[in-house]
């Protein structure tokens, strides 16, 4: 039997997919400093398990992913991640289709504790069942709640005590904007937000009254950088909450 084009283009596009398959899951996600790191990783793509995980100043502990090939097969994406024995601990569902549309959904999170810096701040935010859907480039659900006692718990170590803090995601254009503001209805500038975008990143920033420097020393401490503007401190940072 002759060997067709075909035959050869069948046969390497095979070898690339087992390839691909049996890639060690170190491949496809690299220490990153400041960003993703762990201390081991075992596993495939498609079934991972990463040991003593971090993402930025959030400690994951045991890290589980698992991306499902029927749906790649199928032009979707759907990886579910576990979190376990870290301050930061759930499940969460990463969703997305050939169209670039993203899905972000949890039952819940749990976060305790955050180490910035030389500071280690206490308490942390608990967040209930969420799901966040961007279509065509543009939020377009943003359900969801959470609450913080962070700043109410440290103030041994910001030198003021803050309002704890609540809030739900808003679809805002091309964005996802869940800001924390005081659960008491106390109102001011203290703010904590997290933005999520449509392309897959996104940010965070933190504002407190001018009227604490000491808090403003303690974010120094921490490694923090600030500004001063419009009645407040701000501090903020980029993210990327989608892995493409």
């Amino acid at each position: 039997m002759s060997i067709r084009p075909w035959h050869v283009v069948l046969f390497v596009v095979a070898l690339l997919a087992f390839a691909i398959a049996r890639a060690p899951a170190a491949v496809f996600a690299p220490k990153r400093d400041g960003g993703f790191t762990y201390a081991a990783v075992e596993g495939t793509i498609w079934r991972a398990h990463f040991t003593q995980a971090r993402a930025g100043p959030f400690d994951l502990g045991a890290l589980s992913w698992r991306l499902s090939f029927v749906d790649l097969l199928q032009g979707r994406f759907r990886a579910d991640v576990s979190m376990t024995g870290g301050r930061l601990v759930g499940d969460v569902r990463l969703l997305a289709n050939a169209d670039g549309d993203r899905r972000l959904i949890t039952g819940g999170l749990q976060l305790d504790g955050v180490a910035l810096g030389g500071l280690t701040f206490a308490g942390g935010a608990q967040v209930a069942a969420t799901d966040i859907l961007f279509v065509r480039g543009d939020c377009v659900r943003a359900d969801g709640s959470a609450r913080s006692d962070m700043l109410a718990l440290n103030e041994a170590v910001l030198r003021w005590r803050g309002p704890p803090l609540a809030g739900q995601p808003l679809c805002a254009g091309d964005k996802a904007d869940w800001t924390l503001q005081p659960a008491d209805g106390s109102g001011g500038p203290t703010r904590i937000a997290l933005l999520l975008g449509a392309d897959g990143r996104g940010g965070w920033r933190a504002q407190l009254p001018t009227d604490r420097p000491e808090a403003a020393l303690a974010l120094a401490q921490a490694g923090v950088a600030h500004t001063v503007q419009a009645g407040a401190m701000t501090a903020e940072g980029e993210l990327r909450w989608f892995p493409f």
